[in-house]
């Protein structure tokens, strides 16, 4: 659905008015910024899931401006407005996320959302390639402590986190923290705790193919008692075969800087954007190049230009 022929020609209208500065609290049996909904009718969507289109306004209706006591739920809202702006193409979700990013920063300090908001921030320079937003989160990576004393949520929120800084950095040290963390979880002591750490050996899995993290993720769903939007959320990630996209080229090279910022414009519902130096994995072709990566080693043929790269991901996902 992204950007596609099949795009519900209301949704993006529709999504821009349901989150909006300014909403009124929800009432009190609605969950503010319910992200597990929103998340998961916006991946359906992008499947050309018309259905889940209107899930997804239903969704983001239904869940009121986050207040600013809760950092969490702010601190999701950025990132749910960068994933909405990934499926829908709409700029206007670009500004949906500052302002809520603003809202984040202008609370207090709250170690509980710490992880979270170095997701925001990564996710925001990842579809506006603001440098800034990129030091705010490396500077909010470095202060996450050791999480020795963090329940599983705030384990998962610190592994997410480091994963994402991996994916924008290339940076083996924040892969080897999000191991670690991925490695130390406990067993959840609710459902909920436990498609939290799904999620995060999923999305490991999808960033380094290797097949225990998604076994340690599927144990985990296993023990499943309940059904939720969680629940639907973590099993449809592990029904997804991982899409990532890999750009190499000569270093300095502005055309791998400019395939870079096109891949993180992209949806990908189960993957990752990853930087590699020329030959590692990939033939080096003396020029800058990405290409989609699939499970098993397969890999698409290089595509070099920058406009092409969203329309060879779209097509793949319909396939």
């Amino acid at each position: 659905m992204s950007g596609g022929p099949r795009l519900l020609p209301t949704l993006v209208a529709l999504l821009a008015g349901c989150a909006a500065p300014g909403r009124d609290a929800p009432a009190a049996h609605e969950e503010a910024v319910p992200g597990a909904a929103i998340e998961r009718s916006l991946r359906r969507a992008a499947l050309d899931d018309d259905l889940a289109g209107r899930g997804a306004v239903r969704a983001w209706r239904c869940c009121g401006w986050p207040s600013v006591e809760d950092r969490r739920a702010v601190a999701r809202a950025v990132e749910l407005a960068c994933l909405s702006y990934r499926v829908s193409g709409d700029a206007a979700w670009v500004d949906a996320a500052r302002g809520w990013l603003e809202l984040l920063r202008a609370g207090a300090r709250d170690d509980r959302a710490a992880g979270l908001t170095v997701i925001a921030l990564v996710r925001l320079h990842e579809v506006t390639g603001e440098a800034p937003l990129l030091r705010e989160a490396l500077a909010g990576g470095a202060a996450l402590g050791d999480g020795a004393a963090d329940g599983l949520v705030a384990r998962v929120d610190r592994g997410l986190a480091a994963l994402a800084l991996f994916e924008v950095t290339g940076d083996p040290g924040w892969l080897a923290l999000a191991r670690e963390v991925a490695a130390g979880l406990p067993a959840g002591a609710t459902d909920d705790e436990d498609c939290a750490a799904a999620r995060l050996l999923l999305r490991l899995h999808a960033v380094d193919d290797d097949p225990r993290w998604r076994a340690a993720a599927e144990r985990r769903l296993d023990r499943q008692v309940f059904v939720s939007a969680a629940d639907g959320l973590a099993r449809d990630e592990l029904a997804l075969a991982p899409l990532s996209i890999v750009v190499t080229g000569p270093p300095g090279d502005p055309m791998v800087d400019a395939l870079l910022a096109a891949a993180r414009r992209c949806y990908l519902p189960r993957g990752a954007v990853l930087r590699l130096p020329p030959g590692e994995r990939y033939p080096d072709l003396g020029r800058a190049a990405a290409f989609l990566a699939g499970p098993d080693g397969w890999t698409s043929a290089p595509i070099e230009d920058p406009a092409a790269l969203r329309g060879a991901v779209d097509a793949h996902l319909r396939e």
